[in-house]
């Protein structure tokens, strides 16, 4: 009895250290940016800019971004026009708050598209190695020795003025950066213990796991889902029944779908696609 309260002891220690340990580290991240004036001042402005964006058309009216008011034109700022007016007597400021949107809508966007394309490119890069590798570097060393202005002015010109282009110049731009950053990191673990034991499974080089903590699905049932996603006649399931015959034109009966699943734990829904 005394074995068994000492070791329920050591356990609520342990989760009491480790809930610490979390609490301790959002403190510290948080102590940094209270000390870091500029980035407190940053961050306030970026969520004033943000709030103006998405509640522009309750606090502004739309209009006065068109409406031109000739006696108005170039006024300096006062509490009416508090950026002033330009040349055809439209107001700066509400001018400049729904623009934002635009330029969020770009940022967000191109912050984005560049993570995942440098992103999955640098992981092809790294995993595969040797041919595909270079091939990828020597891409990327292209993009980067011609300067980011440059090569979006480029971009802009070739596809035309539009939001469309400046978001694909962007792109452009910055996926070379990201793509070397993760191609470092996944560089340090490709070699690891547990990819190499991964291989020795079995495992293909592209695996989809969809994964819940869910209440599970009994055995029977599964075996029902299998046999109607797997069935080609079955139409009740359009998305899934297409992805996998998809599979199945390219890669055979190599391409396996699975789906394993315990009551109370959770369901896992696993498309293994063939590396070769």
């Amino acid at each position: 009895m005394k074995s068994f309260a000492t070791e329920k002891k050591k356990q609520l220690d342990n989760i009491a250290v480790s809930g610490t340990r979390r609490h301790s580290r959002v403190a510290d991240i948080w102590l940094r940016l209270v000390r870091d004036k500029s980035a407190v001042v940053s961050l306030v402005l970026l969520g004033i800019i943000i709030l103006l964006a998405i509640f522009a058309d309750v606090l502004f009216d739309k209009s006065a971004i068109t409406t031109q008011n000739i006696d108005l034109r170039n006024c300096p700022p006062s509490w009416e026009h508090w950026f002033g007016t330009d040349l055809y007597g439209r107001d700066i400021f509400i001018r400049m708050v729904f623009g934002s949107r635009v330029s969020l809508l770009i940022g967000i966007v191109t912050m984005v598209a560049s993570m995942v394309i440098g992103g999955l490119l640098g992981a092809v890069a790294a995993y595969f190695g040797k041919t595909t590798d270079s091939i990828i570097m020597r891409l990327t060393d292209m993009f980067m020795a011609i300067p980011e202005t440059l090569l979006a002015l480029c971009v802009v010109a070739a596809m035309g003025a539009s939001a469309v282009s400046l978001i694909v110049a962007m792109t452009v731009a910055c996926v070379p950066g990201n793509c070397r950053l993760v191609r470092s990191t996944v560089l340090s673990i490709v070699d690891a213990e547990y990819v190499e034991a991964a291989r020795a499974c079995g495992m293909s080089d592209l695996q989809i796991i969809v994964k819940d903590n869910g209440k599970g699905i009994q055995e029977n049932k599964i075996q029902e889902i299998k046999s109607r996603l797997l069935d080609s006649g079955e139409k009740d399931h359009i998305g899934m029944n297409n992805a996998i015959e998809r599979l199945r034109m390219y890669y055979g009966e190599e391409a396996r779908f699975d789906i394993k699943s315990q009551v109370g734990e959770g369901t896992v829904v696993i498309i293994e696609i063939p590396g070769k």
